[in-house]
């Protein structure tokens, strides 16, 4: 699969950033200099779960989630790579 850069966008203050699909967001967000919620940063802590409102993503490991919380939209951003432009909120 191709490596493509995607818009990240984080609600609710809107922060904006890239990532490149072969990167967790997580990840990208750091790089840029953009602190989002995080400990452990493989999906054991929770601290990173927010809710994806819209895009596609995907998985360097699988989330220890369900399916239903998968389809309900929530997201681990340590392990998620966005495969789209991604809007995520941590509101919730």
């Amino acid at each position: 699969m191709k490596d493509t850069i995607h818009t990240i966008t984080i609600l609710p203050k809107r922060i904006e950033f890239k990532a490149s699909s072969e990167q967790t967001i997580l990840d990208a967000a750091l790089e840029q200099g953009i602190n989002l919620p995080h400990r452990c940063q493989i999906g054991a802590c929770s601290s990173c779960l927010c809710k994806r409102v819209s895009g596609k993503i995907s998985y360097t490991l699988e989330p220890m989630l369900t399916s239903s919380e998968q389809e309900q939209g929530w997201t681990f951003i340590c392990l998620a790579q966005a495969q789209s432009d991604v809007v995520i909120d941590f509101s919730d």
